[in-house]
């Protein structure tokens, strides 16, 4: 009973924690998780809240099987399938073959230059490729930053994350067999693995989202995503051929994407969309809070190394061959690709090498790691090698992408457009209490007398915001494009929501909803095209 109190005063603490330090930072505009982590590292050498201090087995297995499912899958539900299709090929580019050759870059530079023998060396470069920018999409939404280099960013990292995890896996289990790398297995493997992911999680993301189909309770299909998560993470982990299981990381991504994509749009009533989206962006909040506070408390078990003078020095020559490595890929792929598909400015491959923050995969990887491998020159290395190439990115890189950005010019949210959406986000709020008043006129709530009285001010504001709004449109022309812009998206969703309504009241059958909601789909797409050729 102890132990659980402990676990559950933890817990609360660590929620009280994450809730104080996001009104800190909404004040004072820092990065959330760097923050976090320094919150984290605080609880830790105060000992402020003792239930924290987990074994290297615990840690991983708490973050690997119970945080990191949600952070993919809410990824993954939020790509849009027409974001995702366009740009598939600039993210398999740096997903696949960029990261596979980071790591190779990492391991042979380590090996050569620090002299870490070249298993632990490559295993190294596994750990601190994957990417975690979860805090630089937030500043870009911020900052008004091109969409397709979100897009970019968010589908490198989702897809990136489960590269580097399949190829870790690989290295690792050479490792513990004491033999020679073979390239041949392990691309055997690799193969297996990440085939075997895919094909688990779209058969489950195609059956969840057939279900939804038939269930008409935003509850339920809230609770069949949450299972469908950990659901195809568990299942495809649990699968073995030849000696090797799928990948759990690959299967919920893919199960996202299918959820995300085809679930709500051929399944989910506008009610079941906005609860998913709540409960899920919650979810990924207390996830993000809880794994960054914790690497906070993990960083504290560096302050008894040995030799720290020198440990720090090796620190920061493996953080800076990750970012040559990292500049490397994303100045060599963004190149390739321009000459080849749509272009990558250079000033977007600038942000793709500052923007790799690490985070918490590396963290779950590193402990993930046998002690008995993890040593190099008498101590242990890859731990704290791991941990400090986490800090430094979330430090150094997390405070000052938003001045590189701007200095790029890639910051498009001028203060005209902020003024600009504000006054649309009144005007939506008081035609929604004119629509609320009007079902209350001549009830006992409210008189006709009374109804006339409230709702003449929310009728002259209106009328003032969207006075101002003309004016706006008058000094800035390219407003007027982003409202053009806006009133087609949401009559997009408007067409697809009717479709969807006639097809479960059998007007229209399956394969016209299929045909119909297509050429919307390539309507759309078109629109969107439209609207970011000029930011490339």
């Amino acid at each position: 009973m102890t132990e659980l109190h402990q676990a559950m005063e933890a817990v609360l603490g660590l929620l009280i924690v994450a809730m104080g330090v996001a009104l800190i930072v909404r004040r004072l505009r820092l990065p959330y998780t760097v923050v976090l982590v320094l919150a984290g590292l605080a609880l830790a050498v105060t000992r402020a809240l003792p239930g924290l201090r987990f074994t290297d087995e615990q840690y991983a297995a708490i973050c690997f099987y119970l945080l990191l499912p949600p952070l993919l899958f809410e990824a993954a539900l939020n790509l849009k399938w027409e974001h995702f299709s366009r740009n598939a090929g600039a993210i398999f580019t740096l997903a696949i073959p960029g990261t596979i050759l980071s790591i190779g870059l990492v391991g042979l530079l380590c090996h050569a230059l620090l002299g870490l023998p070249l298993l632990q060396a490559l295993l190294l470069g596994a750990i601190i490729s994957p990417t975690d920018p979860i805090s630089v999409l937030s500043m870009f939404r911020t900052l008004g930053v091109p969409k397709r280099l979100s897009v970019l960013v968010g589908g490198e990292s989702l897809f990136n994350d489960a590269v580097g995890l399949v190829i870790f896996s690989v290295l690792l289990e050479a490792a513990r067999a004491g033999g020679p790398i073979s390239v041949s297995a392990g691309v055997a493997s690799f193969v297996v693995v990440c085939v075997g992911g895919t094909v688990v999680g779209a058969v489950l993301g195609l059956v969840a989202s057939r279900l939804t189909r038939s269930i008409d309770d935003h509850l339920i299909e809230v609770t069949l995503s949450t299972i469908l998560a950990y659901g195809a993470f568990l299942a495809a982990e649990q699968v073995h051929i030849g000696g090797h299981h799928f990948s759990g990381v690959i299967a919920v991504v893919v199960a996202g994407l299918w959820m995300g994509n085809y679930g709500r749009a051929t399944g989910m009533s506008p009610k079941t969309v906005v609860t998913l989206h709540t409960f899920w962006e919650y979810a990924t909040f207390v996830v993000n809070s809880v794994i960054f506070l914790l690497i906070g408390v993990e960083l504290s078990r560096l302050e008894g190394v040995t030799q720290p003078g020198t440990l720090i020095g090796l620190v920061f020559a493996v953080y800076l061959i990750y970012l040559i490595s990292r500049a490397l890929v994303s100045h060599g792929a963004g190149y390739i690709l321009s000459r080849v598909a749509e272009a990558v400015p250079v000033a977007w491959r600038h942000v793709l090498t500052w923007g790799g923050l690490k985070g918490a995969l590396s963290m779950i990887m590193v402990l993930r790691v046998p002690e008995g491998l993890r040593g190099w020159a008498g101590s242990d290395f890859l731990l704290p090698a791991t941990f400090g190439v986490v800090f430094l990115s979330l430090v150094l890189q997390g405070l000052s992408i938003g001045r590189l950005v701007k200095w790029l010019g890639l910051a498009r949210r001028s203060e005209a457009a902020a003024r600009f959406e504000r006054c649309i986000g009144q005007i939506i709020a008081n035609r929604a209490a004119l629509a609320a008043l009007e079902g209350l006129r001549g009830t006992h709530v409210l008189t006709s007398r009374l109804h006339t009285g409230l709702a003449r001010a929310y009728q002259e504001e209106t009328q003032e915001l969207e006075e101002q709004l003309d004016e706006m449109h008058r000094e800035e022309q390219a407003l007027e494009a982003v409202q053009l812009a806006e009133a087609r998206r949401l009559v997009y969703h408007a067409e697809k929501r009717a479709l969807l309504d006639a097809y479960q009241r059998g007007i229209i059958s399956a394969d016209t909803l299929d045909s119909l909601v297509g050429r919307l789909d390539v309507q759309h797409e078109g629109m969107d095209a439209e609207q970011e050729a000029p930011e490339l």
